[in-house]
């Protein structure tokens, strides 16, 4: 199947896959936090990264990743 043969993902599946994908550079950037000492920002993206998380389970987003 080529690409133009697929079908477009629709906005639901494209807000999720962009939501877990914040999700992923939030982590990221909390691992950066915590190696670099920087204790105030890795708080905040503690924070950050809970409410994305809890979302992405309240909402079950996972299922949308991309394979």
């Amino acid at each position: 199947m080529s690409d133009t043969d697929r079908p477009h993902p629709s906005t639901v599946v494209l807000f999720a896959r962009n939501y877990l994908a914040q999700r992923d550079s939030i982590a990221k950037q909390l691992r950066d936090a915590i190696a670099n000492g920087r204790t105030r920002d890795a708080d905040k993206l503690m924070i950050k990264l809970t409410a994305h998380e809890k979302y992405i389970a309240d909402n079950r987003l996972e299922r949308f990743r991309k394979s």
